[in-house]
């Protein structure tokens, strides 16, 4: 039985990571709500408190690190775009490609 829960368990956190929407929230949030219930199904010995209190714990841990992640990605994003916003301005206002860089260099990637 418990070779089964585990394959369950593969397959699940397999099928959720593919189903993305773009949003690494969402998947991380899913895969740790499937493998937490699996696991305090096993480690419960089949109890369902335990395979609740498992996926709710499994969630939280899996809203948290996509939250993280989204927002370093956020961060990230943000930041490159307004370089080359930067970037580009400083070129349409008639300076050469080697100040301009030098420009965001200075005051975007620290």
């Amino acid at each position: 039985m418990r070779k089964y829960l585990l394959a369950a368990t593969f397959a699940i956190a397999t099928l959720t990571g593919c189903a993305t929407d773009g949003n690494d929230r969402n998947t991380r949030i899913l895969t740790g709500a499937a493998v937490g219930g699996v696991l305090g199904n096993v480690l419960g010995n089949g109890s369902t408190g335990a395979t609740v209190g498992g996926a709710v714990v499994g969630g939280a841990i899996g809203a948290h690190t996509g939250r993280n992640r989204d927002n370093r990605d956020y961060r990230h994003t943000n930041r490159n775009d307004r370089a080359t916003w930067a970037y580009n301005d400083c070129l349409r206002r008639g300076y050469d490609r080697y100040t301009c860089q030098d420009y965001v260099n200075r005051n975007f990637y620290r």
